[in-house]
């Protein structure tokens, strides 16, 4: 009989996150969902969040298991340009999502 040896190689990837939809203008008190969605990648890319090159404060958003940043009742604070970046021992991709919370209009009328 004859036998076969083989050597398995299993290369690495580089992680690749997907173009998510831009959220237009929001105002005060909207609620936003930002997606960091990983396309590719292994080993499982590990994903991180930034906020103006800060890592995000986890006591203002929450992060879901598919990464997706939510913010609940949005302030002008929240304003600003948000970085996911994907890492492995392979590389690393990142996305920027750009985020503007405006306040409401008032529309005062003059007494007569």
């Amino acid at each position: 009989t004859d036998t076969d040896s083989g050597l398995l190689t299993v290369v690495g990837i580089k992680p690749e996150l997907r173009i998510p939809t831009r959220p237009g203008d929001l105002l005060v008190g909207e609620d936003v969902s930002l997606p960091c969605q990983v396309a590719a990648g292994w080993p499982v890319p590990q994903v991180m969040w930034f906020k103006d090159s800060h890592k995000v404060d986890m006591e203002k958003v929450d992060i879901d298991q598919d990464n997706t940043i939510r913010i609940r009742n949005t302030q002008k604070e929240h304003s600003g340009s948000y970085i996911c970046k994907a890492e492995n021992s392979e590389g690393s991709d990142s996305l920027e999502i750009v985020l503007n919370v405006r306040n409401k209009s008032v529309i005062v009328s003059s007494p007569e």
